[in-house]
């Protein structure tokens, strides 16, 4: 953690500063120490990474086990190489201009909270343009994108509940968040605390599943057991499924029929490519795997975006739902 990210931070418990009471650096990181509040609580720094979420039991814990394994096994490169989804570095940054209509030049000098920050795909982008980058989750393998992203010059890496952010309110020039509300308990809500966090005139863009039927999650909904499987079982149940999917897909794809608006069942597909084994994997593990997993139709989040004060909204995936709006400056 460098000294300069307690900017961005705030209480859980009371949304008070918190300072740095003991620690140890390495060079400009605090590797270790304690971040205390006014209010008496304290927060461990370790291994480079304030954990703002010391009280997490059951559910939970199991989905930040779960989404731990399954980002520490992509970061290490055990399911895919050089991508996420199958997307590579240089496209993820594309579809970040593209959704956020904002020009990659205009990132230099912002400051961005990647919200639900999964693998960090986003800070290993972009942590060397010039932006600052808070990387927020609560799963347990952000050890593994510390070691990979966290001393970039502008990496904050932090853990934490996006239903209780330990987050500066109205601090960020941009907030992603993409792929994360969808598999809380209650999304209307985490999407309120989220939306929070915007800069008036700052942008927001939120990335959820479409209600639309799904090969995966047809699986999912065949095998409603899996979501009790320690993560390990489940990471290997994972592996098992993707094979007979990788076949079937990757077949369709030469016979040329992934091109199609439906494909067998009416699932509607999003490109005509090639799949990789290891980005199957990675999906099943990512939809079959955790508690909860909502779909939400297009005006649903819509009116969340209305009701929470942006405008100039602009929808960005014809798939799922891709929405960026522009938070309304207070006068």
């Amino acid at each position: 953690m460098k000294p300069s990210a307690l900017e961005f931070y705030a209480c859980p418990e009371c949304r008070g500063t918190p300072t740095l009471k003991s620690h140890e650096i390495d060079g400009s990181e605090v590797v270790s120490g304690t971040l205390s509040c006014a209010c008496g609580v304290e927060y461990e720094i370790r291994r480079g990474v304030p954990r703002f979420c010391p009280s997490i039991k059951g559910v939970q814990q199991n989905t930040a086990d779960d989404y731990g394994l399954q980002w520490t096994k992509l970061l290490d490169g055990k399911l895919e190489d050089g991508t996420v989804y199958g997307v590579k570095r240089d496209d993820w940054k594309e579809y970040f201009q593209e959704s956020l209509g904002l020009p990659l030049h205009n990132l230099r000098g912002k400051r961005i909270l990647d919200a639900g920050c999964g693998s960090g795909k986003l800070v290993r982008a972009f942590a060397d343009d010039g932006c600052q980058i808070v990387s927020l989750d609560i799963h347990s393998g952000l050890d593994a994108l510390y070691a990979l992203a966290g001393e970039c010059p502008g990496s904050h890496i932090v853990q934490g509940d996006a239903a209780r952010p330990p987050i500066c309110k109205k601090k960020f020039d941009v907030v992603w968040c993409s792929g994360m509300i969808h598999r809380t308990p209650n999304p209307r809500e985490v999407f309120s605390q989220v939306a929070e966090l915007v800069a008036d005139d700052g942008l927001f863009f939120v990335w959820v599943c479409r209600n639309r039927r799904n090969p995966y999650r047809m699986i999912r909904s065949c095998l409603p057991f899996a979501r009790r499987l320690p993560p390990h079982l489940m990471y290997i149940a994972s592996l098992v499924l993707a094979i007979p999917l990788y076949i079937v897909f990757n077949a369709l794809y030469l016979l040329g029929w992934w091109s199609r608006k439906t494909i067998f069942f009416g699932f509607k597909q999003s490109k005509n490519r090639y799949r990789s084994f290891g980005e199957i994997a990675l999906t099943v593990f990512d939809v079959v795997g955790p508690e909860y997993l909502h779909a939400f139709h297009e005006g649903e989040i819509k009116r969340w975006f209305d009701e929470a004060g942006f405008q100039d909204l602009r929808s960005t995936d014809n798939v799922d739902i891709g929405i960026c709006g522009r938070k309304t400056a207070v006068r």
